[in-house]
């Protein structure tokens, strides 16, 4: 049998697109004027603004120096470029910046085909030996940093910070498990997901097709509207969560190992409901202790264990 020894480049569609659009974002970052430029414009707009001088005018009179429309230099303003207070810019207190609009996220009524919570169970009667992982947002300040949690069966909640609540975020988390666990071990943690209808988990397909692969690494189920009580679990473990990142409170001020510290403390806590064993230490028994180096958890002592909000010592 003949193998081909030469170098070989395979096409990944997400990763292409993903590398497209940073480089897109980088590429219109910034102004597209010099530091020279910048101090002429401070000086000139200075100098005409103390002496009543409109911008319009200001320019005019040089236009060899303002190479630039009005509304780029006011833009330039509101990017904090210029050094001039707000009340020596001619007119700038009577132009307030464009609001912009938040991004709306559709939801395709179809990613529920083939995935609603009769089709889960049916999966489950049919595959009996798979656990469920559920899936949640926990919501911070309105706009601000949002929190995407996963339980297990045995209580151990992962947590993934993320800048915005849409699904792109959801999926590169799930990318970066892959790759930290790798398929195989990915496979055996999330055999099945169990989530809600938000427009965060509207893309399915994503979620359950491994990116470097291409085949399928878990399944993904929907409980129905409304019915926030069919993942009952991961709901009553946002309580125990929510003594710590009370309701209401911002996100803006965390960093993942801020969530990572909050979550060996709830993972380490003693329940009842789980036979006075900590979560952390039941999940180290099915996937092995290593897991924990991963995921960026540690055992917490029982008694230096803290639900409350001065363990981000003032951050919420």
């Amino acid at each position: 049998m003949k193998i081909c020894r030469k170098r070989k480049f395979f096409y990944q569609a997400v990763a292409a697109e993903k590398a497209y659009q940073d480089l897109l974002h980088e590429c219109r970052k910034g102004i597209d004027v010099s530091e020279a430029e910048i101090r002429q414009y401070n000086e000139l707009i200075r100098h005409g603004g103390y002496n009543g001088q409109s911008l319009h005018h200001i320019m005019s009179a040089h236009k060899d120096v303002f190479q630039k429309c009005p509304k780029s230099i006011y833009n330039y303003f509101n990017q904090g470029v210029f050094s001039l207070p707000r009340g020596e810019m001619p007119r700038m207190c009577m132009r307030k910046p464009r609001k912009v609009e938040k991004i709306r996220h559709k939801v395709d009524p179809k990613c529920r085909s083939g995935r609603t919570l009769a089709d889960y169970e049916k999966y489950c009667l049919e595959h009996p030996n798979l656990p469920t992982v559920q899936m949640d947002s926990v919501i911070g300040s309105v706009g601000g940093k949002v929190l995407l949690t996963l339980q297990f069966d045995c209580g151990m909640m992962l947590g993934r910070l993320r800048d915005t609540n849409n699904a792109q975020s959801v999926i590169e988390y799930f990318d970066l498990l892959e790759q930290k666990l790798g398929l195989s071990r990915f496979r055996r943690m999330f055999p099945i997901i169990l989530t809600d209808n938000g427009s965060e988990f509207s893309n399915p397909t994503a979620i359950e097709i491994s990116p470097i692969t291409g085949k399928r690494r878990t399944r993904v189920f929907y409980c129905d509207p409304n019915a926030s009580w069919q993942k009952g679990s991961i709901e009553n473990n946002h309580t125990n969560l929510r003594r710590i990142l009370v309701k209401g409170c911002s996100f803006s001020r965390l960093t993942q190992q801020d969530i990572d510290l909050v979550l060996s403390h709830l993972n380490s806590y003693i329940r009842k409901s789980y036979d006075d064993t900590p979560a952390i230490d039941r999940f180290c028994a099915l996937f092995g202790k290593d897991c924990l180096d991963i995921l960026n958890l540690t055992v917490i002592p029982p008694d230096d264990i803290i639900l409350d909000p001065k363990l981000l010592k003032g951050k919420i």
